[in-house]
């Protein structure tokens, strides 16, 4: 049962979290495809000099570097729209909920609740008694 619970765990972060594993997956990718290319190919030949490949020269490192920044980058803005997306929705989703804990569903009237933080807002605030007035 111990195993199922965690797949069954696994299997909620996977869904929870399927666009950002797609894009992590994506920057790997694009890495990895640049490294490839970087091995393969001798990117910066000089002049009058045979390439060299398979190998990934010192020369070749900050193009891979620059291949995973861009891919961060990206990565990071993508998540920065998904959260302002969320809190967007959830600003919605708590106003909602405050004007339907206000309202009357059946009439869509203020409720008593409202009435009485209306009131409130009105009326001056009630000072306690002191004990002078009590007598």
């Amino acid at each position: 049962m111990d195993h199922r619970n965690r797949l069954l765990r696994m299997r909620g972060f996977v869904i929870r979290y399927r666009t950002s594993i797609q894009d992590l997956f994506l920057v790997v990718v694009a890495v990895l495809v640049t490294a490839l290319t970087m091995y393969e190919v001798d990117v910066f030949v000089a002049p009058g000099t045979k390439p060299i490949e398979h190998t990934i020269e010192l020369d070749e490192m900050p193009l891979i570097g620059d291949a995973l920044t861009l891919g961060l980058l990206i990565f990071a803005w993508r998540r920065l729209q998904e959260q302002k997306r969320e809190s967007r929705r959830r600003i919605a989703a708590e106003q909602l909920a405050r004007d339907l804990a206000l309202q009357d569903p059946l009439t869509g009237l203020a409720n008593r609740r409202r009435f009485t933080e209306v009131l409130g807002t009105l009326s001056p605030p009630r000072r306690a008694p002191t004990a002078s007035m009590r007598y």
